[in-house]
C-alpha cells in the first residue's frame, strides 16, 4: 500500500509540475497589443529577413503580437493580415498603457545564459517504467549542479532513485547542447511482496551520464540522457544499471 501510494504520489507531482508550467507559459503568451512608432513596420511572411515583405504597417496603426520565433514576431493587422516583424522594429512600438513593448518569451540568447532549470523525466530503468522529477542550477556557463528524485515501478520491485550530478556543457551557446554528468546518490528497492523472504534495500550509488539538451521554443527545454549506476552494495559484486530517459522543463 506504501508504495503504491508513493507511485501516484510522485505521478501526480509530475503531472502537476508540468501542466503548471505550461498553464503559466500559455497565460504569458496570451496575445498583446501594440502601436506602431516607427514610420512604419514591415511584414515578412517567414521569421526571417530573407521573406518577402508582404505588408507595410504604417506609424500610429495598432497591430496584435501573436506568436514570437527567435527574433522574429508574428503580427496581425486589424485587417486580418498576418506577417513577421523583426525584433528591433518591435522595440518600437508602445503598449496601450504607452510603454515601451517589451519582450515576455524568451528566445535563444535567454536560453544559452539561463540560470535554473526545473522539469519532469519519463523513461526506462532495466525494464521498469520511470517517472520523476528535477531541478537544475548552472552556476557558471558551462557547469550544472542538478537533484533529481525518480520512481522505478516493476514488477519483480519498486525502486526510488536520488542522485546529485554535476553536468559538464562543453557547447553552452549552441541550441543542441550535449553534455557529461557524474553523480552520486541512492537507490531504495522495495520487492514485490510476492517474492517470499526478499528484503528492502537501500545502496549507495555511483553514475555516469551522457545527454542532449535542445532549446524547443519559449522557456522549453527537451532533455534525452543515458545514465549508468554501479550500486554499491554490501554484496560481493557490485550491481550495474541503465536508465533511458526523456524529459521536458522549463527555465528561468
Amino acid at each position: 500500500m506504501q508504495a503504491a501510494v508513493r507511485h501516484a504520489f510522485l505521478f501526480a507531482c509530475a503531472l502537476v509540475a508540468v501542466l503548471g508550467l505550461l498553464a503559466t507559459r500559455a497565460h504569458a503568451a496570451e496575445p498583446a497589443r501594440v502601436t506602431v512608432v516607427d514610420p512604419f513596420v514591415e511584414l515578412h511572411s517567414g521569421a526571417g529577413r530573407g521573406y518577402p515583405v508582404l505588408e507595410v504597417v504604417e506609424h500610429g496603426s495598432e497591430v496584435e503580437v501573436i506568436e514570437q520565433r527567435t527574433t522574429w514576431y508574428r503580427l496581425r493587422t486589424k485587417r486580418g493580415s498576418e506577417g513577421w516583424a523583426a525584433r528591433e522594429q518591435m522595440l518600437r512600438t508602445l503598449t496601450p498603457a504607452g510603454e515601451t513593448f517589451r519582450e515576455d518569451v524568451e528566445t535563444l540568447d535567454d536560453f544559452q545564459a539561463h540560470r535554473w532549470e526545473m522539469g519532469a523525466w519519463l523513461g526506462d530503468y532495466e525494464g521498469s517504467a520511470l517517472m520523476g522529477l528535477y531541478g537544475a542550477w548552472r552556476f557558471v556557463p558551462t557547469l550544472t549542479a542538478e537533484l533529481s528524485a525518480q520512481q522505478a515501478v516493476g514488477r519483480a520491485a519498486d525502486s526510488l532513485v536520488v542522485d546529485v550530478s554535476l553536468a559538464g556543457h562543453p557547447f553552452p551557446g549552441s541550441r543542441y547542447a550535449p553534455y557529461v554528468a557524474v553523480g552520486t546518490g541512492l537507490v531504495q528497492t522495495e520487492p514485490s511482496t510476492v517474492l517470499v523472504g526478499a528484503n528492502r534495500r537501500e545502496d549507495q550509488t555511483l553514475s555516469v551520464a551522457g545527454g542532449l539538451q535542445a532549446w524547443v521554443s519559449r522557456a522549453f527545454v527537451l532533455r534525452l540522457e543515458y545514465r549508468h549506476y554501479v550500486l554499491l552494495t554490501s554484496r560481493e559484486e557490485h550491481e550495474n544499471l541503465d536508465t533511458w530517459k526523456a524529459g521536458l522543463a522549463v527555465f528561468f
